[in-house]
């Protein structure tokens, strides 16, 4: 077996193990596979955004993996493009939830020096900053995305 089929296989085996776990947290939050509300700490929509996510980076190693093998395709680059955008935006589900919705959230800061750790609670304000300036910083990461598929750009390369 060519050492190109072996790179191939090990990325759709890898990819797929992210496709599994995020089909699994996906059929969790919308209640296919029943757990407790109690489980979630956000709501069930933002936790299927998660899932989703972490199944878009699984599949986006297999298109890598197909690319090696396959060269570069005008489809490839289409459908890559495409999951780019969508993780992009889904990735930044939680932060603006975090930050921007209303409700109360819970924050903490941990320090460890050798032996020693130091958890304390965090405020709210700082915690839904901290969290909004991830937000804005994917926002505009998502702009230059656009930006580049607007131009042609095959973000797979990059």
């Amino acid at each position: 077996m060519s050492q190109q089929i072996k790179s191939f296989l090990f990325m759709v085996a890898f990819g797929s193990i992210f496709v599994c776990v995020g089909a699994l947290i996906f059929l969790f939050s919308v209640d296919i596979l029943p757990v407790s509300d109690d489980t979630f700490n956000a709501p069930r929509w933002v936790v299927a955004a998660v899932g989703v996510v972490f199944a878009l980076a699984g599949m986006m190693v297999m298109i890598q993996g197909l690319k090696a093998t396959l060269g570069s395709h005008p489809l490839i680059k289409w459908v890559y493009n495409g999951m780019i955008f969508m993780f992009m935006v889904l990735f930044a589900i939680p932060f603006h939830w975090v930050a921007f919705a209303p409700g109360e959230r819970e924050f903490s800061t941990t320090t460890s020096i050798p032996f020693f750790s130091v958890t304390t609670s965090g405020g709210d304000l700082g915690g839904r900053l901290a969290f909004g300036c991830g937000a804005v910083l994917m926002d505009l990461m998502l702009i230059v995305i656009v930006i580049q598929i607007l131009k042609g750009k095959d973000l797979s390369q990059q």
